[in-house]
């Protein structure tokens, strides 16, 4: 057979697995977006999005499918441990304010530890693989704020902290090319920032009862990426030949490099 046909074949499946979803709540993974006019398309014109290209979608369901390798390979490890734990599944979350603010969304995993003999669980955990380069440079949970790409994992495990009641979280990490190569991000619920992230959703929801939309950022480095860019048709220039590139692994590079002249400078 024709090595074409099944890299072609190859494609016609994966783009058969793309899907939009509508989104009757706001979701926890992207209330982290600085754009909320986007975030209130994502309500009302959520089938008006660009379906995922067969690339894109390989690449969310490796995702998918790391993430339960990763979960196997931990639980082997947890199960041969003193005390025992278990990474488990996570319920749906049920809290009363998330409701109000109509935010949804689940966590991926919890942990179990068995105590005394006894299982409790002492918090959510989300689960993140990472492209060998950007897993290097976060070690914190203030890499993870701070980052330009990474920064709506923190706002996600914010919501789910707040929605959980619990105080203290994880946001595991691991590495694309080493699946063993884990690092376990101790998140704290940071409260002012959680109500922050609540009244974002109370805004959408305003908009949304309203009919209105938000002002437009007109940013060239967020627009044109942007699903939604062809219905808000956002307002800006480069000016002359300016070129703006967005791309994640050279902002990383020139911010590595700025740190290294930094502490050079010292």
């Amino acid at each position: 057979m024709d090595k074409k046909k099944i890299l072609s074949d190859i494609s016609a499946y994966l783009t058969s697995e793309a899907d939009l979803w509508p989104h009757k709540s706001n979701w926890a993974s992207q209330l982290g977006d600085n754009c909320l006019r986007r975030l209130v398309y994502y309500r009302t014109d959520w089938d008006k999005q660009k379906k995922p290209d067969a690339r894109l979608q390989g690449i969310f369901n490796t995702g998918s499918q790391l993430e339960d390798i990763v979960a196997t390979n931990l639980n082997a490890v947890g199960a041969l441990a003193s005390p025992k734990w278990q990474i488990v599944e996570a319920e749906t979350l049920k809290d009363s304010l998330l409701a109000k603010a109509n935010i949804g969304g689940v966590p991926d995993k919890r942990l179990k530890v068995w105590g005394n003999g006894k299982p409790s669980i002492e918090g959510v955990i989300e689960m993140k693989s990472m492209h060998p380069f950007y897993f290097g440079s976060i070690n914190d949970w203030l890499d993870v704020k701070r980052h330009k790409f990474y920064s709506k994992y923190y706002a996600q495990i914010q919501v789910y902290l707040l929605g959980a009641g619990y105080d203290n979280g994880w946001l595991l990490l691991y590495n694309k090319s080493n699946l063993w190569d884990i690092k376990m991000i101790d998140i704290h619920l940071e409260y002012n920032y959680a109500e922050e992230l609540l009244q974002k959703s109370e805004c959408i929801e305003y908009h949304l009862a309203g009919q209105t939309q938000p002002e437009k950022i007109n940013d060239p480095n967020e627009c044109p990426d942007c699903p939604f860019v062809h219905i808000c048709k956002p307002d800006y220039t480069t000016g002359g030949n300016c070129k703006i590139i967005d791309n994640n692994e050279l902002y990383d590079v020139l911010e590595r490099l700025r740190g290294l002249v930094e502490k050079q400078s010292e």
